[in-house]
């Protein structure tokens, strides 16, 4: 006979049994309990073009990203984006000696210093730009727009949507986005069992690089 439904799992935190550490039960296929992943927040995560996250939003004139990195390649890299042919509902951080970050059919050109201890502040939104406690406004008049595919930080999706190989090098220190204000995504580097990734503080989740 199963002893399974003598054990309350949803508060169970480790299980030990004669061969060792269970890692997660599973009947016919369907897991109903996994050990919880030993989640270690660190100060930054490094990206050495070499991942990419998939944010599940998609962006609207409503969106606000906030972000603190540093940029430590003199190449032109995409930071993170997401990207339409005419560029009338892209969302991109370009870094390059003059890149275009853009918001749906605006964009303003910004040159950030690369280092790795040159940490930069930039918030996006449709108030425009805070970059290192300065405003900057946009070039042209925002309209409503809606993105053709989810934000990716670490690279930019391709103009069919597609995914597209790790670009960015440099740190993370953290990554928000808010959607008319409301606070959607909370990603703090950390370990999760020796694998670096985002905690999501808003999901309580753990966020893997994607597999490309």
């Amino acid at each position: 006979g199963c002893a399974c439904g003598m054990i309350d799992f949803s508060t169970l935190k480790a299980l030990i049994i004669p061969e060792g550490e269970v890692k997660s039960i599973a009947t016919n296929g369907i897991v109903f309990w996994e050990k919880p992943k030993e989640i270690v927040v660190v100060d930054y995560l490094q990206f050495n073009a070499d991942m990419v996250f998939d944010t599940n939003v998609v962006c609207t004139q409503n969106t606000k990203i906030e972000v603190e990195f540093t940029r430590e390649s003199r190449e032109s890299r995409y930071f993170y984006g997401v990207r339409n042919s005419e560029n009338t509902a892209s969302v991109t951080a370009y870094l390059a000696q003059s890149g275009a970050w853009r918001f749906g059919n605006t964009y303003r050109n910004f040159s950030l210093s690369q280092g790795d201890n040159n940490i930069h502040s930039m918030t996006v939104s449709k108030a425009g730009y805070l970059v290192d406690g300065k405003e900057y406004d946009f070039v042209g008049t925002l309209k409503n727009f809606t993105a053709n595919a989810t934000l990716v930080l670490g690279s930019t999706r391709t103009t069919a949507g597609a995914y597209s190989a790790p670009q960015f090098i440099g740190k993370v220190y953290s990554f928000k986005m808010y959607d008319n204000g409301n606070l959607i995504l909370d990603w703090q580097p950390c370990t999760a069992d020796g694998e670096y990734g985002f905690y999501d503080k808003v999901t309580k989740g753990f966020i893997n690089p994607i597999e490309l």
